[in-house]
C-alpha cells in the first residue's frame, strides 16, 4: 500500500489512543497465548495437543481474527475448516451465517455438517489428542486447512440490497392442466422460483362460505426450483372416505366430474387419466 499522508487535524492522537488501547487490550486477547500453546511452551509445561475448528465467512468470529490466532501459534496443521461457501452453494436455505455449525441439530441441512465435525472433536477427544479425523460430508471440509491462510472475511450475503434477504417468488400459477379453464378446477401447479420448503398450513383452500376445503398438497423439485400441486387418483378415493361422498353429491362432483354430466361414472375416468396418469 502506498504512504498515506495525514491532513486531518487530531486524526493522530485518536488512531494514538486506538493503538494504546489495542496493546493494553492484549492481556485479554488469546492471539498473545497463542504461541504457549505448543510453539514456545512456558517453563515446566509441555506442549499440548490441539484442534482447532472454524467455518469459512463466519460473521461472528471473523476469519482474520482466527487465522491471527492459528499464525500466532502455528496451528494451521492442527486447524480443520468448514468450506460453508460450498455447502450453502449446494442448499441455499442454510443461514448465511455459519458460526453455529458445531450445535446447530435443529437445523436440518446442518445436521450431517454438524455430526461430522462433532465426531472430529469426540475422536479426538477419545484418542487423547492424538487422532485427527476428516469429518463428513468430506467435501465441505478442509483437514488440515489448505494453505494460504483465508485473510478476507468472506461473508455470504443474500441477493439483496446491502445484504437484505429476498423471499422467493412465484414464477407461474397453472390450473388444470393449462389449456382453456371450464368451471370446475382440478389442480393448481404453483412453481417458484428456488427451492422452498413449506410449513404446515402454509397452503389453505377456502369455499364459497369461507370454511376450509380439504386439499393434497405434494411438491417436487424441477430444474432447482419447488413445484407444488398433486392431484390422482388417490384423492378421489380420500376425499369419498373423508366427506361420505357419492357419485352425485355435489363436492364431489366439482373435483372428479369431468364430462359435466351431473355424476362421476366410467366416462369421467378416460379424461382423469389423461390428466393425471392414474386411473384409481
Amino acid at each position: 500500500q502506498s504512504p498515506v499522508i495525514n491532513t486531518v487535524p487530531g486524526a493522530m492522537p485518536i488512531q494514538e489512543v486506538i493503538e494504546d488501547t489495542e496493546w493494553v487490550s492484549q492481556s485479554g486477547n488469546p492471539v498473545a497465548y497463542a504461541p504457549h500453546i505448543r510453539k514456545t511452551p512456558l517453563a515446566g509445561v509441555s506442549a499440548k495437543s490441539v484442534i482447532y475448528q472454524f467455518a469459512k465467512g463466519d460473521q461472528i468470529v471473523p476469519n482474520p481474527a482466527t487465522t491471527a490466532l492459528l499464525r500466532a501459534g502455528d496451528l494451521a496443521d492442527r486447524a480443520t475448516f468448514y468450506r460453508h461457501d460450498l455447502a450453502f452453494a449446494e442448499n441455499p436455505q442454510l443461514p448465511t451465517i455459519p458460526h453455529g455449525f458445531l450445535t446447530r441439530l435443529d437445523i436440518p441441512g446442518f445436521r450431517p455438517i454438524t455430526r461430522g465435525a462433532q465426531e472430529q472433536i469426540a475422536t479426538f477427544f477419545a484418542t487423547d489428542g492424538t487422532t485427527v479425523i476428516h469429518p463428513e460430508p468430506a467435501r465441505f471440509f478442509e483437514t488440515p486447512i489448505s494453505l494460504p491462510l483465508p485473510e478476507e472475511l468472506n461473508y455470504i450475503l443474500p441477493p439483496g440490497p446491502l445484504g437484505a434477504a429476498v423471499p422467493p417468488t412465484i414464477e407461474s400459477v397453472v390450473v388444470n392442466d393449462g389449456s382453456a379453464q371450464r368451471s370446475m378446477v382440478n389442480s393448481l401447479t404453483i412453481t417458484f422460483d428456488r427451492v422452498v420448503t413449506f410449513d404446515p398450513g402454509a397452503f389453505g383452500l377456502l369455499g364459497q362460505g369461507g370454511s376450509l376445503v380439504g386439499m393434497n398438497v405434494g411438491a417436487s423439485v424441477v430444474n432447482g426450483r419447488t413445484v407444488d400441486g398433486d392431484v390422482d387418483g388417490q384423492d378421489r378415493d380420500r376425499f369419498r372416505s373423508a366427506f361420505g361422498a357419492t357419485a352425485t353429491d355435489a363436492g364431489y362432483l366439482w373435483y372428479f366430474d369431468f364430462d359435466g354430466d351431473g355424476d362421476v361414472d366410467g366416462l369421467d375416468n378416460g379424461p382423469f387419466n389423461r390428466r393425471f396418469g392414474d386411473g384409481n
